[in-house]
C-alpha cells in the first residue's frame, strides 16, 4: 500500500491545475475523485482479504469465550466448599464483632437515668464469657471488663446528680410551701384585721344608735316634763 499510495501521489502531483480555467478547476476535481475512488478499491480488497481470516478468529474467540466460562465454572465447582466455608467464616467473624460492640455501645449512657444505667450494667454482667467466642473471648472479656467498669462510674455520678437534684426540689418545695404558709398567714391576718374593724365599726354605730336612742328618750321625757309643768301652771 505504501508504494500504491507513492505512485498514486506522484501521478497527482505531476499536474499543475490551472484555477483560472473551467477545465483546471474539473480536471483538479477529476484527480482528486480518482484519489477517492483509489482509495475505496483498495480498502474493498483489504476487506476481503481478510474477511476469511475474521471467520477464523471469531471461531477462536467464541472457543475462548467458551474455554474461560467453562474454567470459570469448574474453578467455581472446585472452590464451593471453600468459598462456603469462607462466607460462614466471615459470618462467624462479623458476629462477634458485632457483640463486643453491642458491649460497647452499652457504656454509652448519655441522656440515661440511674434505672436504666443499672439495666446496662446488668446486661453487661450477664454476658457469660465462654468458649462460644472462640478466639473472641479475651476481646470479649476486655470490653466487658471495660463496660462494667465505665457504668459503674457512671451510675455513681447519675446517682449524686439526683440526689442533688432531689435535694434542690425538697429544698425547693420547702420554699413553696414556705411561701404558701406566709401567704394564708397574711391573708389570716388580714381577714382577723378586717374582722376587728368591722366588729369595732358594728359596735360603734350600735353605740351611737343606742346613744341616739337614749337621747332622744331623754329630751321626750324632758319635753314631757315641761309640758306637765306648763299644764300646772295654766290650772294654777
Amino acid at each position: 500500500v505504501n508504494d500504491l499510495f507513492e505512485r498514486i501521489k506522484q501521478e497527482a502531483s505531476s499536474h499543475v491545475f490551472d484555477m483560472t480555467t473551467d477545465k483546471g478547476r474539473k480536471f483538479c476535481a477529476s484527480m482528486a475523485h480518482k484519489v477517492s475512488q483509489a482509495k475505496v478499491k483498495v480498502d474493498d480488497f483489504g476487506k476481503d482479504l481478510v474477511a476469511e481470516e475474521k471467520k477464523k478468529l471469531a471461531l477462536v474467540d467464541a472457543d475462548r469465550k467458551a474455554w474461560r466460562e467453562k474454567c470459570d465454572a469448574l474453578r467455581d465447582e472446585i472452590r464451593k466448599p471453600l468459598t462456603e466455608w469462607e462466607n460462614a467464616e466471615k459470618q462467624r467473624v462479623l458476629m462477634h464483632e458485632e457483640n463486643i460492640i453491642n458491649i460497647n455501645k452499652l457504656e454509652n449512657v448519655d441522656g440515661l437515668n440511674s434505672d436504666s444505667i443499672k439495666n446496662n450494667l446488668a446486661e453487661v454482667e450477664n454476658v457469660i464469657i465462654s468458649e462460644v467466642w472462640q478466639e473472641f473471648a479475651t476481646k470479649a472479656a476486655i470490653a466487658k471488663d471495660a463496660a462494667i467498669a465505665s457504668l459503674k462510674a457512671s451510675l455513681s455520678a447519675r446517682l449524686q446528680y439526683e440526689a442533688e437534684q432531689a435535694e434542690l426540689e425538697r429544698l425547693r418545695q420547702e420554699a413553696i410551701e414556705a411561701k404558701r404558709i406566709e401567704h394564708e398567714r397574711i391573708i389570716a391576718e388580714n381577714a382577723a384585721k378586717a374582722a376587728k374593724e368591722e366588729a369595732e365599726r358594728l359596735a360603734r354605730a350600735e353605740f351611737e344608735r343606742t346613744e341616739r336612742a337614749r337621747l332622744q328618750a331623754e329630751a321626750k321625757e324632758a319635753q314631757l316634763l315641761r309640758d306637765a309643768e306648763q299644764e300646772k301652771q295654766r290650772e294654777k
